[in-house]
């Protein structure tokens, strides 16, 4: 279903009829179609065939030309916007009053007080993101750029909608490392190219599936993949050229991008401090049960690394046992790392089983987030200041020669 929604104000003082009005002029349409008419919601009116027709405006707002061109609409009356109260009670009568849900919506904001075309971009966003709808086109005429025959070009704004999308997007992915959001929104719009435009895409089409495999190494914590994936991504961005103007927004985000891979690019020798600063990513992004399974890794990859193995090598896998054996010992390992990974791993086991435990409180909760923070800057420097206490032991018990 099909739904304009336009606004409408009083128009201009006309002294000779001693009222308000808007003037007749000859709207053109990006289909080159003209309407000769005093309102834009009018000229729509055939290019858009709505199923339905909103008007908001105010109750100085212009009515009777409405009743007389549109018809059939369905009024929408909210306050002037003179205090924060008004803006918010605007927000509150179009949010009930319009319905939209799962619906195609076409914004005219050509009419109306000034504060109403950033009003209906802002409830764009309540429509598209809140309500389901899907914003198909934000039409103003710009009367400042009539042709020489006197025509006002009827213009659609909708890149602007647009732009805020790919912003969401690539916030979601600095801010939580989901890269989803901007997959479906980069499929959507190849989607919408022909077949020549498509193959001319490039990288592009490639970014759908670099994005959700990303997304899928930081959903499960892979840290061996989240920088390879996070660079795939960034170095297909870099590769793409000059592209439909429906996709200007990735050349301009593609240095925020990297910038972001920054954050996860293996930048150290040693293995085990690249996961220590992925446990650090994953706790900043609020993930932190994530975090917490980073930062056991990073332990059990210092051991490894310390003992001169690979960070994969099968002996890590009785390195657990290896830390319960010792952990009133302090034979294999200093008793700060002992007991600190002692910290970590019951950490560990009460996200792993969701806190589903009888005591948990709401309390507890909130002790995990700062406790976490205190053992990942604990880790670090328990680390970084001495070695295995005793490889031989250890390797010992981990029957290598």
């Amino acid at each position: 279903m099909k739904v304009l929604i336009s606004t409408l104000g009083r128009g201009q003082y006309d002294k000779e009829k001693n009222r308000y009005d808007y003037k007749e002029s000859t709207y053109v349409l990006s289909d080159g179609s003209e309407v000769k008419t005093k309102l834009v919601s009018k000229a729509l009116l055939d290019y858009v065939k709505p199923d339905e027709v909103y008007i908001i405006g105010t109750k100085e707002s212009l009515w009777n030309l409405a009743d007389e061109l549109i018809g059939n609409y369905r009024k929408v009356l909210i306050p002037y916007g003179k205090t924060r109260e008004e803006f918010w009670e605007m927000f509150r009568i179009i949010n009930d009053e319009i319905d939209v849900s799962g619906k195609d919506i076409y914004l005219d904001i050509t009419h109306g007080f000034r504060a109403i075309p950033l009003l209906v971009s802002t409830v764009a966003n309540l429509f598209s993101k809140v309500k389901g709808a899907n914003v198909k086109g934000l039409f103003y005429g710009i009367f400042e750029a009539k042709d020489e025959k006197g025509r006002t070009p009827v213009v659609d704004l909708l890149p602007i909608l647009e732009l805020n999308e790919w912003i969401e997007g690539f916030t979601l992915f600095k801010n939580y490392g989901e890269g989803d959001f901007l997959a479906e929104l980069i499929d959507r719009k190849l989607s919408e190219l022909g077949s020549d435009e498509r193959k001319k895409a490039g990288n592009l089409n490639k970014l759908p599936k670099l994005l959700r495999k990303y997304s899928q190494a930081v959903g499960f914590t892979a840290l061996d993949f989240m920088p390879t994936f996070a660079r795939q991504v960034t170095d297909a961005m870099s590769g793409v050229g000059e592209q439909s103007p429906s996709f200007t927004a990735v050349d301009l985000l593609k240095d925020s991008f990297k910038t972001a891979y920054a954050e996860l690019e293996k930048e150290h020798e040693e293995e085990w401090l690249n996961q220590y600063k992925l446990a650090e990513w994953l706790f900043n992004k609020r993930r932190y049960s994530q975090a917490t399974i980073a930062l056991e890794e990073c332990i059990f990859t210092y051991v490894m690394e310390n003992l001169g193995l690979e960070p994969l090598h099968e002996t890590r896998k009785k390195l657990g046992g290896a830390f319960h054996e010792d952990r009133d010992k302090n034979v294999f390992f200093s008793p700060e790392l002992n007991a600190l990974f002692s910290k970590v791993q019951d950490l560990r086991n009460k996200t792993g089983h969701a806190f589903m435990q009888k005591d948990v409180s709401e309390r507890h909760i909130k002790e995990a987030v700062e406790n976490l923070k205190r053992y990942i800057d604990g880790v670090r420097e328990v680390l970084t200041r001495g070695r295995v206490r005793d490889e031989e032991s250890l390797k010992s018990y981990l029957g290598i020669p």
